[in-house]
Parts: structure tokens; C-alpha cells; sequence
């Protein structure tokens, strides 16, 4: 028995060739070992038999396995603390295994989940100002600490001075939006 996250061990024989693990009728992430399979109970399983699919058959257990409800996530630190939209972040805790949902305030994000690295989730572009959230089968965690969303916008050039010049000549140039320029060009040079 195990909650969603739970590494569970399956010994056997002809345990070459695995194509799938599930737990009642459910998708598992599997690492094959020497002789054995490492399977991770996935967060929307049940109550039920184990299913091994190798290339040459499947075998369902008559032992049922019992998903228990596993312990809450917890969030332990996140980064970068702040980004714009599209940012990659990364979120470190306890429990983070089999993941359903990422939120930046409220909005849902796009996330990928690996046996071996942190939770890395994408800021979505609605996203605004607030506390990071992880929802797994045991439960969610909400960051005290807000994540900044920072609004990046185009530069607008309202003036230059001088208007025309030799090469050399230093030019100033007024607008809005123009803290973090990276470059600046004079007909692409």
C-alpha cells in the first residue's frame, strides 16, 4: 500500500523489455533495475491489481495494491522569485511526486515533473502577482511568499538629439520603457 508518489518495488521474473506499468488500470512512471522494476503510484490511481506489459505479454497481480492518501506537497523554495511570463521556475519541497496542478495566483501553469530534478513550472501569461500553489493526491501547499510577475513592454523612442551626425557622435535618446535595453542600432549596425 502507498499514497500517489510512493516508490514501489516489483520483483518477478522476464522483466526485460517492459513497455508499461500500471496500477489499476492507471499509467505509472517505471525505472527498470536488474532483475526488478521501481514503479511510482501516480496521483489518480485506485485501489487495485499491478499491471506489467512487456513485448512478450501482460501479467495483472491477484494481490491488490491500496492507495492511501498520500502526505500534502510542500513548498520549501521557489526560483527565481520573480519573471515575466513564459519564465521558467523552480520549485523545491517535500512530496512533489506525481503532481496535478501548478498556479500562479490562480492561474494554471504548465509544468514538468521529473524522477530525477526539481518541479519546474512555465509562468503563464495570465498570471499576476501572487502566491505559487501545488496541488497532489494528498493535497496542496500555497506559498506565503508571492512570486513578482514583471511586465516587460517595448521601448518607444520619442525623440533623438542630434538628428544627424558623423561617426563618433554620441546620441541621446529619450523614450519610455528603455531600462534593460541590450542594444541599440543605427540603421541595423
Amino acid at each position: 500500500s502507498g499514497g500517489a508518489g510512493t516508490s514501489v518495488r516489483i520483483l518477478g521474473t522476464n522483466l526485460t523489455g517492459v513497455t508499461a506499468v500500471k496500477f489499476n488500470g492507471v499509467d505509472a512512471s517505471f525505472l527498470s533495475l536488474s532483475g526488478s522494476l521501481s514503479a511510482t503510484v501516480p496521483a489518480s490511481s485506485t485501489t487495485g491489481p499491478l499491471t506489467v506489459i512487456t513485448t512478450a505479454g501482460t501479467n495483472i497481480t491477484t494481490e491488490v495494491f491500496t492507495v492511501t492518501l498520500g502526505p500534502a506537497p510542500v513548498i520549501t523554495s521557489f526560483s527565481p522569485t520573480n519573471g515575466e511570463a513564459g519564465a521558467t521556475v523552480e520549485i523545491r519541497g517535500l512530496y512533489l511526486r506525481d503532481v496535478i496542478a501548478v498556479k500562479f495566483n490562480d492561474a494554471e501553469a504548465v509544468f514538468t515533473n521529473s524522477l530525477f530534478r526539481p518541479l519546474s513550472a512555465s509562468v503563464p501569461l495570465k498570471a499576476t502577482s501572487g502566491p505559487i500553489t501545488v496541488v497532489t493526491a494528498g493535497g496542496s501547499f500555497t506559498t506565503t511568499n508571492a512570486f513578482i510577475v514583471e511586465r516587460f513592454f517595448a521601448p518607444a523612442i520619442q525623440s533623438i538629439s542630434p538628428s544627424s551626425g558623423a561617426p563618433g557622435t554620441i546620441v541621446d535618446i529619450r523614450g519610455t520603457n528603455l531600462t534593460g535595453v541590450t542594444r541599440v542600432e543605427f540603421k541595423g549596425v
